[in-house]
């Protein structure tokens, strides 16, 4: 949950939630975990929203994170990441994503590849 929806004074949660969202997402493909695991939803919030605690940058792996990815979830929100960017907009995180480029690719496809402890994950983004 965005630390925005944390509030109980906000009344209004923006396209910003889902771009946390989908920075927790990017963040679970490529470690293989989950973020804060065991931890109730009380604590989470207590450690996002008072504590200011951040996922890690330093849990991705540079082999399965290629370095515009790695921006872009460092980008994608300060509140996920410690000393992260500005919110981007919708579109910005889409032009950021296309902007993975043929390098980062294999065999046309980026393959993220994390194995977490009960499963392992196979994530396929389509090149154009």
């Amino acid at each position: 949950m965005a630390p925005e929806a944390f509030d109980a004074s906000n009344y209004i949660i923006t396209h910003k939630a889902d771009i946390y969202a989908l920075g927790v997402i990017l963040w679970e493909m490529l470690t293989g975990s989950v973020p804060w695991e065991g931890c109730s939803m009380v604590a989470i919030a207590y450690s996002i929203t008072v504590r200011h605690h951040r996922l890690p940058l330093s849990k991705l792996d540079a082999a399965r994170c290629p370095p515009k990815l790695r921006k872009l979830i460092h980008q994608v929100s300060p509140a996920l990441i410690k000393g992260g960017g500005v919110y981007l907009n919708n579109a910005k995180v889409a032009e950021e994503l296309y902007a993975v480029k043929a390098s980062d690719l294999i065999d046309g496809r980026l393959l993220l590849v994390a194995a977490g402890k009960k499963n392992k994950m196979l994530v396929r983004i389509a090149a154009e």
